[in-house]
């Protein structure tokens, strides 16, 4: 009995459930990074076939005070990070900051670029095409790597 009613729950739990995200992906990234004490940009750049592709930027590590050297001028290292085939670059900061490699890098004083890659969560926009037509996913690997 304990089962049946305990799958019951479950159902109508799941019958509950939102369908469509209540949030911004973009904002949730960039609060999520700055939970952990670290400075984050949002940047974007569009490509010569109108893909506009989102980035992230940690300029510092949390504790760092070079933010006065950069306002200096004074040349900071920069390092990107590419996440994989299917992946977004959430994947370089969800961990803790001991665990992830964009803060390790920002902590070692690195200025750190998360670019993502067209048609993922934060790279779904295009100057020409509607990211639910079949255009906007019309494109080659070659594409993918411009």
């Amino acid at each position: 009995e304990t089962s049946s009613s305990s799958s019951a729950s479950a159902s109508a739990s799941a019958s509950t459930m939102p369908t469509t995200l209540s949030f911004d992906p973009k904002d949730y990234h960039e609060d999520y990074i700055r939970k952990f004490g670290y400075p984050v940009e949002w940047h974007s750049t569009t490509t010569e076939d109108g893909y506009v592709l989102g980035m992230f930027r940690i300029p510092h590590g949390k504790d760092d005070v070079k933010v006065e050297e950069e306002e200096q001028g004074v040349d900071k290292k920069v390092v990107i990070l590419q996440h994989g085939l299917l992946g977004s670059s959430f994947g370089w900061v969800v961990n803790l900051p001991h665990q992830s490699l964009a803060y390790l890098l920002a902590d070692a004083g690195y200025d750190v670029w998360l670019p993502n890659s067209r048609g993922n969560t934060f790279s779904r926009n295009n100057t020409h095409y509607d990211p639910d037509s079949t255009e906007f996913w019309d494109y080659s690997w070659d594409d993918q790597a411009k």
